[in-house]
């Protein structure tokens, strides 16, 4: 009788206890409830997802050239004189454009230093030859002006683009038309325009050629190359 008294004692003692040594409270939590844990009855927390897009609005680049072309400084100054711009944003563009070569025409027919198409230099007023430097000059610069008024996709401003605040919206707009600088509405690219995010992967040409025309105009500020 004894032994089955001492028995059910045991029994009693290791059911009540049993529970709390294989799942011990936590440590200074007083009456802390033990819920042994069942696969799937506690939802895990999900993996953090990092979304790394490299290259968005991040513009590192070289210059195109390595010797100055000066022979056209006369000419540039006249133009950014006359349109209200920099004289080495100008020759830094045309050296991106043409590396000062007045012959030059592209596979899609832009023609002279500042590789304008025809039909471009007639809306600017210009229907002479684009060979010739002074014409080609005097029409780039003519319609990088007229970028500051049209460059956010045909207006001034937008909530991505300003061109009075940042010129490389008209550099862009050279390039890739005023289009290119749509707002990007892509969350990882708010605020961009975009040629400026990276998930648009037609506008990599413009993102190249604003980069080389800043690149540029460094070099050729750090060299006293400027006009």
């Amino acid at each position: 009788m004894y032994i089955w008294a001492a028995a059910i004692f045991c029994f009693l003692v290791l059911f009540i206890y049993a529970p709390q040594l294989i799942y011990p409270a936590s440590p200074g939590l007083a009456n802390n409830m033990i819920i042994p844990f069942v696969p799937g009855s506690i939802p895990l927390p999900k993996p953090r997802v990092i979304v790394s897009l490299p290259g968005i609005n991040i513009f590192k680049g070289k210059p195109s050239f390595s010797d100055n072309v000066s022979k056209f400084d006369e000419l540039l100054a006249r133009a950014a004189d006359k349109y209200g711009l920099d004289c080495t944003l100008l020759k830094a563009q045309m050296m991106a454009e043409s590396l000062g070569r007045p012959s030059i025409i592209s596979s899609a027919g832009a023609v002279g230093l500042m590789q304008l198409l025809p039909s471009t230099a007639r809306a600017m007023g210009f229907s002479n030859n684009l060979r010739d430097p002074q014409t080609s000059i005097m029409a780039g610069a003519k319609y990088l002006k007229h970028l500051e008024s049209t460059g956010c996709y045909e207006q001034p401003r937008n909530s991505s683009c300003d061109t009075s605040a940042d010129i490389k919206y008209q550099i862009a707009a050279y390039n890739g038309g005023s289009r290119c600088n749509k707002p990007a509405y892509v969350t990882v690219c708010n605020g961009l325009t975009i040629w400026e995010c990276s998930w648009f992967g037609a506008y990599g040409e413009t993102r190249n050629y604003v980069n080389r025309v800043k690149a540029n105009y460094h070099y050729l500020d750090q060299n006293n190359w400027g006009c």
